[in-house]
């Protein structure tokens, strides 16, 4: 009863505040705190009540059980192409080292 009396509330939720964005380059969804166990939150995000579990140090100050939160995931292509960069140059000079 109490899974779908929150699965009612998140669907409540995002039709009153808006559904999930997903674009190439960025994600948003909203999440509720499930709870918070030994300095680990486990959230429910998105329609399907995706579990994901992050360190609560992480999250905004004060983020406490019940809390809804935005959950936004962004792709970077400058820093990715510059750390793969880094990297490549990494494995090569090891492999230069090792000949």
């Amino acid at each position: 009863m109490e899974k779908l009396y929150r699965t009612v509330m998140v669907l409540c939720i995002f039709f009153l505040i808006g559904c999930a964005t997903v674009t190439e380059r960025q994600a948003v969804h909203l999440g509720v705190v499930d709870h918070i166990t030994d300095g680990i939150v486990s959230m429910l995000v998105g329609l399907e009540e995706t579990y994901i579990h992050m360190p609560l140090k992480l999250m905004p100050v004060g983020t406490a059980e019940g809390d809804w939160v935005e959950v936004k995931l962004s792709y970077d292509p400058i820093i990715t192409h510059t750390r793969r960069k880094r990297i490549d140059t990494m494995l090569e000079a090891i492999s230069r080292s090792s000949k």
